[in-house]
């Protein structure tokens, strides 16, 4: 009888194959094989039900098994696509390098500056934008960069005039302007240089170029942005109103320049291009006691203080050799006789694909509030030209009206359909992390009411490279638990742990790290058919000896 993994899985973010295409939440294709080989026989055929961009099916190609991939965001099944399905390394070159070099022959000047030392033309690398500000106290007008100390943005800073203790939030925010350039000079040996931008790099930065772009590419990105949304109406604090906003003109003007070229939706180009756009975009932060540029932060949608402007050729070569990249070890690992089909449409509804006729079930859900897929695709979506029907998206959401109820109902009727496609010995693995004990009782009654059993249960780990908001966000966990799961005839009743069975629990755990700790009570409570019943706030606080203040 096949038996699920039982040891915890730890695979990092730093491989080709994960560096591709970035997403909101992925698991690393490496981590997802061995429970593939494990739980999949030879030949069979996997189905994520939420696959995101689709690296359960790369991992169904690696393993030597097929795959059917389902999600509602055009933008994930576009990525899917592509992971599953790259060209050959030798098919690369032939639809990107010739619209990158007319591109570049037409607008490459608009990322020149002059080499401050031999006064010749130099390559502009990137330029960084300082958020501008309005003291509301004394009406002094500063930049954000001038009360950076040590190099560091602060949440709470003094007005360089007034000396008044502000934050962002109680100033006028009047925009941003160009600060710092980064360029490379060849001809004098100048390898990086940091100055401040002369009048000719103003005019660049900030001059108007839309008479190189064809009007209807222009006006697919200036729609407007939601103002009644959970994350992504942020941006009209900072006067973002319209999607083509959020680049610089220059930076809009490449992309909708090479969108123009793209030849079909299927196109290699349009892969490049939709991986170049969130460092390509406004959301691209700058780090100056790091000097680094990390990026957007994912999870979110909000306009950093300091941002790097990016020069776009620049990004897209880089973005074009983890490509080739990519595609050398995909095919170097790839099953060649191993299929995978993506289709765009919701989990509830799996009518493609007949009664048991899937062997296994692996999947990594929505979590419930943490991560807003629609509103966070909306850029990337209206890049493409098609965009997510929410009305049957699972998530927590203020904006579109679901709790926790909406949500496990959409969730049961989702794994109810799991279910159904799953042959009768089939396993279903679920990998879900939350720190709320509302939104796992969510999930666990979905469970139970699309009839299945959790019978075991490990973890799953992504090493060290802890995103963002698992470093400062209270909804975030270190370590996913991998719930695995078999039909059950009738439905399972969920009840919660005992404040006794719960204090026993903990005491049997042995982890130093209290998200770790949090994790493995949660799978080992599941295990059991329970669920913990606290938040992860009142977990840290049973750990400490305390009473929990609030227990759920």
């Amino acid at each position: 009888m096949i038996e699920p993994l039982s040891a915890p899985v730890v695979a990092g973010k730093g491989s080709a194959l994960y560096r591709a295409h970035s997403y909101h939440t992925k698991v690393p294709p490496e981590g997802i094989v061995p429970h593939i080989v494990r739980c999949c026989p030879p030949g069979g055929t996997v189905l994520d039900p939420f696959c995101g961009s689709g690296m359960t099916g790369v991992a169904a190609r690696l393993a030597g098994r097929n795959a059917v991939l389902v999600d509602i965001s055009p933008l994930a099944t576009f990525i899917s696509r592509h992971h599953c399905h790259p060209p050959q390394p030798e098919q690369l070159p032939s639809e990107m390098d010739l619209p990158l070099r007319e591109a570049e022959a037409k607008l490459g000047r608009i990322y020149e500056t002059h080499c401050r030392r031999c006064a010749r033309p130099a390559t502009l690398l990137r330029t960084i934008w300082s958020q501008k500000l309005r003291c509301l106290r004394c009406s002094h007008e500063f930049r954000l960069a001038d009360t950076t100390a040590d190099g560091r943005v602060r949440r709470e800073f003094a007005c360089p005039h007034c000396r008044r203790e502000l934050r962002k939030g109680s100033c006028e925010r009047l925009g941003y302007d160009p600060i710092e350039l980064h360029y490379r000079c060849t001809d004098c040996g100048k390898a990086l240089a940091r100055i401040a931008p002369g009048d000719m790099d103003w005019q660049l930065a900030t001059g108007d170029y839309s008479t190189e772009v064809a009007p209807e590419w222009r006006r697919q990105l200036d729609v407007p942005i939601p103002e009644r949304a959970d994350e992504i109406a942020r941006l009209h604090r900072d006067g973002v109103k319209r999607l083509s906003e959020l680049f610089t003109p220059r930076n809009l003007a490449v992309l909708l320049y090479l969108r123009a070229k793209v030849t079909g939706p299927n196109s290699t180009l349009l892969f490049l291009l939709s991986s170049a756009l969130p460092r390509a975009s406004r959301l691209n932060r700058y780090l100056p006691h790091l000097r680094a540029v990390p990026g957007h932060t994912f999870g979110t949608m909000y306009l950093p203080g300091l941002q790097a402007e990016e020069n776009v050729f620049l990004l897209l070569r880089r973005k074009r050799e983890n490509l080739r990249r990519y595609s050398e070890l995909f095919y170097s690992k790839a099953a060649p006789t191993s299929t995978v089909q993506v289709h765009t449409r919701s989990a509830t509804d799996l009518s493609n694909i007949p009664d048991q006729t899937i062997d296994y079930v692996f999947t990594d859900p929505p979590f419930g509030a943490n991560i807003a897929y629609s509103e966070l695709n909306f850029l990337w979506e209206a890049f493409l030209g098609e965009f997510t029907d929410a009305r049957l998206e699972a998530v927590v959401s203020k904006a579109q009206k679901k709790d926790a109820t909406s949500y496990r109902r959409l969730m049961a009727e989702s794994l109810t359909e799991a279910n159904r496609v799953l042959r009768r010995d089939g396993w279903l693995t679920m990998v879900f992390h939350n720190t709320s004990s509302q939104v796992w009782l969510a999930v666990h009654e979905a469970l139970c009411a699309a009839r299945f059993e959790v019978v075991s249960t490990s973890t799953f780990s992504k090493g060290k490279n802890l995103s963002f908001k698992q470093f400062t966000a209270s909804g975030t966990v270190t370590h996913d638990v991998v719930l695995h799961c078999r039909k059950c005839s009738q439905p399972v009743r969920p009840s919660v742990l005992s404040c006794g069975e719960l204090r026993k629990l903990i005491g049997e755990i042995e982890a130093k790290d209290p998200r770790q700790h949090y994790s493995l009570a949660l799978g080992a409570a599941l295990a059991r058919g329970k669920t913990l019943g606290v938040d992860y706030a009142a977990y840290c606080e049973l750990l400490a000896g305390k009473e929990p203040s609030d227990a759920t």
